[in-house]
């Protein structure tokens, strides 16, 4: 069976050639065919094809870019051809030429294949349909600080891949066998050379009518994945990253060059190219070829070196797999982090000396935290005075906060102490849920920022979650409720004149302050 390419990475790949030789054309393709120039620039004069023959031709795709935007064409100009033919006589097409087929239709994202034919050749291009729009905050179970977020949103968003269910990518979750020819299904359904049928096979646990049904059984007669004996198939039993490996270079290579990996070789040129590849040796034996070749194609190891080839892959080891084959020169769009603004609204607790209160000012703060970090290239809510924080409120902020997919949540407040401050109690103060990924390193980068600003002394970073645990008090709601990064943040005390009219006369600085700390946070990760 004919597979796809070669295990070096080459997603711009040459056009795949089908016939040899090039005959002649009609008068009307002649006249519409453009030539090549000479070294001065000037272009020699179309020549008749009549009775012609190619005898060569070079392809350069290089400046084409294959990733299109759905509903979108993309500018085939830069793309070409130069031909040779039997006189001697030279001619250069341009992939925007009119003979060529019409591009096709883009309204679908995933891998399409854009077939055409000159001079009696037929050459084929490939390109990603990608939906750059999809909203991704779909998935409440994956933050922008997850490891594979990036490469998860780009394949989803070419539609290789999709969440478990609607709310849930379940990014840490193993991969079944069928789930895992789904995946391969849905990137190459519609490429001939990998979704040819050289078999004809059935197997007793794969049964017509289950979802992934159609996806097993073309994966299974494209010969490209196994059953495991006795007509069986085990479509819900996990698969392993060895086998994942296996499945993934039976497509992209040929049944002989696989066959002929020098895997010793193949492991040593990884190494020399920083792929320590520590655990190879662990690989089951009939794997070794292919993840020997998959070296730096697929998989590249963990943050220790390490293949662990035996582990069972997740699935977001799948979306990187995916993503390291094919998105290779992907102008992936900046992932834009949402911070959601809470601004104390409690317009009952006065400031001292200054005729104002909490609520007011804070709105104030949060109002300038927003306009810098839209000018940041943050995406910002700000809360509504008039939604609760309240734990038993029907809809509170933190409920807010999750079904907008905020990846920070900062409520800001100025403190009190609740009887006569004469000066003593001062500063700035964060309280964060130190069991919140990113809480306790949000709170501190904010601190850093807004303590070197303040003129008094401040308080430090606490966990208010595990604070609460030793003095038996509950923490507070908007600490303990909302589910991403987190804090509350008492900017200073207002319950004493001068620090009130320190707040009232730093409205922006305190705003700056707290916008370059999330910004500090968020290019931290």
């Amino acid at each position: 069976m004919k597979k796809l390419i070669s295990f070096v990475v080459v997603f711009c790949m040459a056009a795949t050639l089908f016939s040899v030789f090039a005959y002649a054309q009609n008068e009307e393709q002649q006249q519409q065919t453009s030539s090549l120039q000479d070294e001065d620039g000037n272009q020699d004069e179309d020549v008749s094809q009549q009775e012609k023959k190619v005898v060569s031709d070079i392809m350069n795709v290089d400046a084409v870019y294959r990733f299109i935007n759905i509903n979108e064409k993309p500018d085939l100009s830069q793309g070409y051809i130069d031909f040779t033919f039997d006189d001697d006589s030279q001619q250069r097409v341009y992939l925007d030429d009119e003979r060529l087929a019409d591009f096709p239709d883009t309204s679908q994202t995933g891998r399409l294949l854009y077939t055409f034919e000159i001079y009696g050749k037929t050459y084929t291009l490939d390109f990603i349909v990608v939906d750059t729009d999809f909203d991704m905050s779909v998935f409440t179970d994956l933050t922008k600080s997850y490891w594979g977020y990036g490469k998860i949103r780009d394949v989803v968003s070419a539609g290789f891949f999709s969440g478990m269910s609607e709310t849930e990518f379940e990014p840490r979750s193993n991969m079944t066998r069928a789930q895992f020819c789904q995946m391969i299904y849905n990137i190459f359904r519609n490429d001939p050379q990998v979704m040819t049928s050289d078999i004809q096979i059935s197997f007793t646990d794969v049964e017509s009518g289950r979802w992934y049904y159609e996806a097993v059984m073309a994966c299974a007669e494209a010969g490209i994945v196994d059953g495991v004996g006795e007509g069986k198939f085990n479509p819900q039993v996990e698969i392993k990253r060895q086998e994942a490996a296996v499945i993934m270079m039976r497509i992209l290579m040929d049944p002989q060059e696989l066959e002929a990996v020098d895997v010793d070789a193949a492991v040593s040129a990884a190494r020399q190219n920083g792929i320590a590849a520590g655990d190879f040796d662990t690989t089951s034996d009939y794997a070794k070829k292919a993840v020997a070749a998959s070296l730096g194609v697929i998989f590249f190891g963990d943050a220790d070196g390490n293949l662990t080839p035996k582990n069972n892959i997740i699935r977001a080891e799948c979306a990187s797999m995916i993503y390291n084959y094919f998105f290779d020169g992907y102008e992936s769009p900046d992932a834009k982090y949402l911070v959601y603004l809470s601004p104390s609204n409690q317009m009952t607790n006065p400031y001292t000396g200054v005729d104002t209160n909490e609520g007011e000012q804070m709105q104030l703060v949060a109002a300038y935290v927003e306009k810098r970090l839209k000018e940041m290239g943050y995406d910002v809510y700000t809360a509504d005075v008039n939604t609760s924080i309240k734990e038993d409120a029907e809809f509170n902020r933190a409920d807010e906060a999750a079904q907008l997919g905020a990846d920070a949540y900062v409520a800001i407040h100025s403190n009190a102490v609740g009887f006569t401050n004469d000066g003593k109690y001062q500063g700035t103060t964060c309280y964060y849920n130190g069991n919140n990924k990113g809480a306790k390193e949000l709170s501190q980068f904010i601190y850093d920022r807004l303590s070197q600003f303040t003129p008094t002394n401040d308080n430090g970073i606490h966990d208010d979650m595990y604070e609460s645990q030793i003095n038996g008090q509950k923490p507070y709601a908007e600490v303990r409720l909302p589910t991403m990064a987190n804090l509350i943040l008492e900017v200073e005390f207002h319950d004493y004149p001068t620090y009130a009219e320190w707040i009232v006369n730093n409205i922006n600085g305190i705003g700056e302050q707290i916008a370059l700390g999330i910004d500090d946070y968020f290019k931290s990760l």
